[in-house]
């Protein structure tokens, strides 16, 4: 009996913590460019190539803002995409400098060729991501969602992210 009192305190303090804290949707629409996408044959190592990019992203809770992410694609460890082409594991930090703070994620998920296997082929990114770290107004949140992104054979980028932030100090960015 004292037991089962016990568990009934500590899982009620746990909902009312759960409870005091304030959760928030986050929504943002971006675009930008690939900046770098690795060296010659690195698709051929265990290391993977990095690709950068770089943009501007509106969204609820950051306002207008600019991003920049460096991307670790692993293609020695591609799957057919069905299409003749391929599609790789990816994951990487991704900063996002509004005028409020800085908000940093981390992004794992895969990369996919839409179609066969070219050199300018388009790609498309399917991740998840969670708040490494922020400053100023994202100093203390935590958050978690998904993203996607796609990129063109231009090297043009859309992005996309979708998620809840917990713990944001309060501001008026829409």
């Amino acid at each position: 009996m004292i037991f089962r009192i016990s568990l009934l305190v500590t899982l009620g303090a746990i909902g009312l913590t759960w409870a005091s804290v304030t959760q928030s949707e986050f929504h943002a629409l971006g675009q930008g460019t690939i900046t770098a996408s690795g060296t010659p044959g690195c698709q051929f190592t265990p290391a993977g190539c990095t690709v950068s990019s770089q943009g501007t992203i509106h969204g609820r809770l950051i306002g207008e803002a600019d991003f920049a992410s460096s991307l670790t694609v692993a293609w020695a460890a591609a799957t057919p995409n069905g299409a003749g082409g391929y599609c790789a594991p990816a994951s990487g930090p991704v900063q996002v400098t509004a005028d409020q703070g800085v908000l940093t994620l981390q992004e794992q998920g895969t990369v996919c060729e839409v179609g066969a296997t070219a050199a300018q082929a388009p790609h498309t990114f399917n991740a998840t991501f969670y708040v490494l770290s922020g400053t100023g107004r994202f100093e203390n949140v935590q958050g978690t969602g998904t993203a996607v992104s796609s990129v063109n054979d231009q090297g043009k980028l859309l992005v996309y992210l979708n998620g809840t932030l917990s713990g944001l100090a309060s501001g008026d960015a829409h």
